[in-house]
C-alpha cells in the first residue's frame, strides 16, 4: 500500500511540475510578443489555457511568473558551463566561451521578445535608470530603435 501512495504521489509531482513548465512555457510566448509591462495574467491564462484559480496555486503574479521564467533560462545557459567545469575544461576556455555566446546572443537576437521583457524587467522593477538621452517610457516604447543603436555600437566595440 505505501508504494502505491508513493508512485502515486510520484506521478501527481510530475503532472504538477509538468503543469509549471506549461505554465512557464506559455508565458515566455506572452512576453516575446508582449514584454512584460504589456503582460497580464489573463494573457498568460489564455495562452496556457488553465484556469485562473489554477495559475494562482502555482504563481501569484506576472512578476513571480517572469522570475520563474529568467532562473529557468539562466540555468539552461550556465548547462554548458557547468558541464565544461565537470570535464575540467580551463578556465580561461571556459570565460572565453561564456562571452562568445553571450555576445552572439545580444547581436543576433535583438528582436527576441523575451530581450525586451528583461530589460523591461530591470529598468521599472528594479528601478534601474534608462540612458541618460531618453525618458523611461521612450527608451521602453522605442526598445527596436534602441536595440539597434546598441546592436551597432557593441559590433564596433568587439
Amino acid at each position: 500500500m505505501a508504494k502505491e501512495q508513493q508512485s502515486e504521489l510520484t506521478t501527481a509531482e510530475k503532472k504538477k511540475q509538468q503543469k509549471r513548465d506549461l505554465i512557464l512555457e506559455s508565458a515566455k510566448v506572452v512576453f516575446s510578443k508582449k514584454g512584460l509591462i504589456d503582460a497580464t495574467m489573463k494573457d498568460i491564462i489564455e495562452e496556457c489555457g488553465i484556469s485562473r484559480g489554477g495559475i494562482y496555486l502555482y504563481f501569484r503574479s506576472v512578476d513571480e511568473i517572469f522570475l520563474a521564467v529568467l532562473e529557468q533560462r539562466s540555468k539552461r545557459k550556465f548547462d554548458d558551463v557547468r558541464e565544461m567545469i565537470m570535464e575540467q575544461v580551463p578556465f580561461e576556455t571556459i570565460l572565453n566561451k561564456y562571452f562568445s555566446d553571450h555576445r552572439k546572443r545580444l547581436l543576433h537576437s535583438i528582436s527576441d521578445g523575451m530581450l525586451r521583457a528583461v530589460y523591461e524587467y530591470y529598468y521599472t522593477r528594479i528601478k534601474l535608470k534608462p540612458p541618460v538621452h531618453c525618458s523611461k517610457h521612450n527608451f521602453l516604447r522605442r526598445n527596436g530603435r534602441s536595440m539597434r543603436s546598441f546592436k551597432s555600437a557593441f559590433s564596433k566595440v568587439c
